[in-house]
Parts: structure tokens; C-alpha cells; sequence
């Protein structure tokens, strides 16, 4: 098959696995090929740097392939190393975003399926920074309904795009609601963990929640992004976070989003241009072999 015929067949499988009524995709993460990482349960990826044979591959496995491989290319053309930064424990920072019953729950107003999935990764994440002293902030959507701080943002989410009968997003996610708690799958340590409001995707920009001034106060230069969506509040906090000269360690297999083509090229785009992307199993290499 030629390229544009897998091209068209791609573009056809997107309408087929359309669940959401705007265009959500059934999810089925697909691995980085040729990046050192991969996705959750990669078809594509056999091991760091291995990729299965490209005849077993399908048309949407194809394509990203090429596009890791151009991103990867591109990289290399410019003399730059894969990866810029190590993790420094005094000096790190994990944060887990929007990982809320609200996107979690199957029954959730704006269900992404896959964050689920992610889960153990979080959770085996966060236990490791504990233990090398690496602050974990549990970064939630919590807008204030008597002060309007949710901006412009009901506009484009005004109803569930997972069913017509669960609530719409801007009456649930604030005032500390349900919706706003972390999932109950994820552990949270009271004792040291800290859990931070924002009210903008990014929770970096100015207004939108304390975590520039906690992450100054501790010394923090570096910030470990995971959890959801890829695209959308973890990409916004992430490429606000290298603009703010932030040190970004995106976890590929610890973030998921509704699609695995956004998931996927926003991979590719903070590699490109704002942090190094890694796998959790790489991720938990390096931090747990810091000697104290």
C-alpha cells in the first residue's frame, strides 16, 4: 500500500473510532517508535529503540512512526543531545495534572479512559520521588463559582462531550466538588504532598494557581509533567513552564489524552521544542539509583 493510500485509510479509521460526538477517539496509545520511549500498552514499540516490523504495522502506526522518526532526525541535524536534562532531587519537582474523578471516573463529565490506565505509573512515580525528597503537587481544575475564575474556558466545554446526560464540566469543577478530588486509585500522601487549584489549563500562568511561587519558595527548577490532558493542561503547563526556564521531564507513558494522534504529536512537539519526553521505566532508572 502507498503512502497516500494509508494516509486516506487513516483518515477514515478516525471517523469509524469516533465515540465522542466532537470527534474523541477511542483510545489505543501507540508506542514512540524510534523515540527510547513508548506509550502505554505499545503495539509499536518491543523495547527502548526496537520497533516491530513495519509490515505488521497499521496505517495510523505507520504514520506516527515517520513523524518520530522526522522529529527525531530534525533533532539530530541540529546537534542536539536526546535528553537535556537529569533529574536532581533538590532541585525537581513532580506534578500530576487534572488526574480528577471528573476526567477519571467512567462516569466522569469529560471521561478520558486512558488516565485510568496511567494510574499505576503515577503511583509508582510519585512513591519513587518521595523517597529521593522530590516534592509531588496533585494539580486539580477547581474554579471558584463566586468569583468567575474560570475565564473563557465554558465557552468551549459548556456540556459533556461524553454523554448528554452528565453534567456540564463548568458546574462541577469548582467550589472543592466531587469532580475536583483526585481519583481514589491514585495515592495521595497527605503528610507531604501538596494539593494545588488552578483555574486555567496551564497552572503556570499568572492568576492561575499557587504552583510558580511553591515551586520558586522550594528551589525547584525542574518539573516532572504527568498525568492529563496530554495536549491540553499538561502541554499549556509545559511549554509555560520552558518559558518560564523550567526544566521539563514529560513522562510519555504516564499522561494519556483522548486521542491517540494528539497524544502522540504533542509527544513530538515537547521534545522538539520544550522539555525531554521519557518512559516511566526510564523515568524511575534515574531516580531511583540517586544516591542520597
Amino acid at each position: 500500500m502507498n503512502s497516500l493510500a494509508k494516509i486516506n485509510d487513516f483518515l477514515s479509521s478516525l471517523v469509524l473510532k469516533t465515540k465522542w460526538p466532537v470527534g474523541g477517539l477511542s483510545l489505543c496509545l501507540i508506542g514512540l517508535a524510534g523515540s527510547g520511549c513508548h506509550s502505554v500498552e505499545s503495539p509499536v514499540a518491543s523495547g527502548v529503540g526496537q520497533v516491530a516490523n513495519s509490515s505488521a504495522l497499521s496505517a495510523e502506526q505507520t504514520i506516527i512512526k515517520g513523524l518520530w522518526q522526522q522529529t527525531d532526525q530534525v533533532i539530530a541535524k541540529m546537534g542536539r543531545p536526546q535528553r537535556l536534562y537529569k533529574v536532581v532531587p533538590a532541585k525537581t519537582a513532580l506534578i500530576v495534572v487534572d488526574m480528577q474523578n471528573g476526567f477519571c471516573l467512567p462516569t466522569a463529565c469529560i471521561e478520558i479512559p486512558d488516565s485510568r490506565k496511567i494510574v499505576p505509573n503515577i503511583n509508582t512515580i510519585a512513591a519513587a520521588c518521595r523517597t529521593a525528597d522530590i516534592p509531588v503537587y496533585w494539580i486539580r481544575l477547581n474554579n471558584s463559582s463566586s468569583s468567575n475564575t474560570a475565564g473563557l474556558w465554558p465557552l468551549f466545554q459548556p456540556r459533556s462531550p461524553s454523554s448528554p446526560d452528565r453534567p456540564n464540566p463548568p458546574e462541577v469543577f469548582q467550589d472543592s466538588g466531587p469532580a475536583t478530588e483526585v481519583y481514589k486509585e491514585l495515592f495521595v500522601n497527605d503528610s507531604v504532598d501538596v494539593q494545588v487549584s488552578k483555574n486555567r489549563y496551564s497552572a503556570l500562568i499568572p492568576g492561575s494557581s499557587s504552583l510558580g511561587k511553591l515551586l520558586k519558595d522550594a528551589g525547584r527548577d525542574t518539573l516532572i509533567v504527568t498525568g492529563i490532558g496530554t495536549d491540553v493542561c499538561c502541554e499549556s503547563t509545559a511549554r509555560d513552564a520552558m518559558m518560564l526556564d523550567l526544566k521539563v521531564i514529560f513522562v510519555a507513558d504516564a499522561t494519556a489524552t483522548v486521542n491517540p494522534v494528539f497524544h502522540e504529536v504533542t509527544l513530538m512537539h515537547v521534545k522538539m521544542f520544550f522539555g525531554d519526553v521519557v518512559s516511566t521505566e526510564e523515568l524511575l532508572g534515574e531516580v531511583r539509583n540517586i544516591k542520597k
